[in-house]
C-alpha cells in the first residue's frame, strides 16, 4: 500500500498529538515550579521537537505561529515574575489563559488532521 500525503500528515499529527500532551504536561509543572532548569529545558526541548512536526504540517501554522507567541510570552512573564510567580498576577493570569487557548487551538487543529479533515 503507497504511502499517501494523508497518511503521513496523519503518522506527523499523531506524533505531534503526543508531544503535545508531554509539553502540556511539563508546561503546567514549569509554571507551578519555575524557575526548575531542568524542566525548563525540557519544556523547550519539547517546543524544538513540535516544531519540526508542524513544519511538515503546513495547515497547521497559523495555530503553530499562535502557540509560539503565546508559549514565549509566557515563558517571559514567568522570567519576569521572578523565583516565585503568583498565580494571582493578573499579567501571569493572562498569559496563562492565552497560551491555554493557544494550545487548545493547536490541539484541535491536530485533531482534526488525524480525523483526516
Amino acid at each position: 500500500m503507497p504511502v499517501t500525503i494523508e497518511t503521513k500528515e496523519r503518522e506527523i499529527a499523531c506524533q505531534l498529538a503526543r508531544a503535545l500532551e508531554r509539553y502540556d504536561e511539563q508546561s503546567a509543572e514549569m509554571v507551578r515550579t519555575w524557575l526548575d532548569m531542568e524542566l525548563y529545558a525540557e519544556v523547550s526541548k519539547g517546543v524544538d521537537e513540535m516544531r519540526g512536526y508542524c513544519a511538515s504540517l503546513p495547515r497547521l501554522s497559523v495555530a503553530w505561529v499562535e502557540f509560539l507567541i503565546a508559549h514565549s510570552e509566557l515563558v517571559f512573564s514567568l522570567w519576569r515574575s521572578g523565583s516565585r510567580p503568583s498565580r494571582s498576577c493578573p499579567e501571569l493570569e493572562a498569559c496563562v489563559g492565552k497560551h491555554t487557548a493557544a494550545l487548545g487551538h493547536l490541539r484541535q487543529g491536530c485533531a482534526r488532521l488525524l480525523r483526516g479533515g
